[in-house]
């Protein structure tokens, strides 16, 4: 201490926070979540190219061209989806909200990929909703889907971020 100076801590090397920074954040974080939901959707040809066990797969010759083909695509859509996000937080709050529930509705698309790439049949699945449907009826049936609905609608905000949270944990599947 000089001159009666009092110590100071070393400031940090890292430049202040800034609008730009935040928006680049943003920017990678929309690449990466496209591109995990893009991987998911290409569960199937990921299984195509991977076990190349299928009867479809021994009239194919797969080789190191399909799998560069098959991850540039997964870039590509993890870009058309920053570019996508940027967009849509530009746009207008009800049309914020359509594209939200849209959002959420490709989770349907995306489980639908697991459920085909795990085998898992309708036959399978109506096995556990026929029972259910035999007790509350056809009427009950169509309260449940307007009370999911009605959830889905109302809690769109903190479903799309837990839906970005889990494609984000889903990220490190993509390489």
């Amino acid at each position: 201490m000089t001159n009666g100076a009092k110590y100071n801590a070393p400031e940090s090397r890292r430049a202040p926070p800034t609008r730009a920074n935040g928006l680049q954040r943003q920017l990678i974080e929309d690449a990466l979540v496209g591109c995990s939901l893009v991987n998911l959707l290409y569960l199937g040809i990921w299984v195509l190219l991977f076990a190349a066990t299928t009867a479809e797969a021994f009239y194919l010759a797969v080789g190191p061209v399909h799998y560069v083909a098959a991850l540039l695509t997964v870039f590509a859509g993890g870009v058309l989806a920053a570019l996508a996000g940027q967009l849509v937080r530009r746009s207008p709050r009800p049309v914020q909200n359509a594209l939200r529930m849209a959002f959420l509705a490709s989770t349907l698309i995306v489980l639908n990929q697991l459920r085909k790439s795990t085998g898992t049949t309708l036959g399978e699945l109506q096995r556990f909703a026929m029972p259910v449907l035999h007790a509350i009826g056809k009427p009950g049936m169509a309260v449940v889907a307007l009370v999911i609905a009605a959830l889905a609608v109302r809690f769109a905000f903190p479903l799309s971020r837990a839906y970005r949270v889990a494609l984000l944990v889903f990220l490190s599947f993509v390489m």
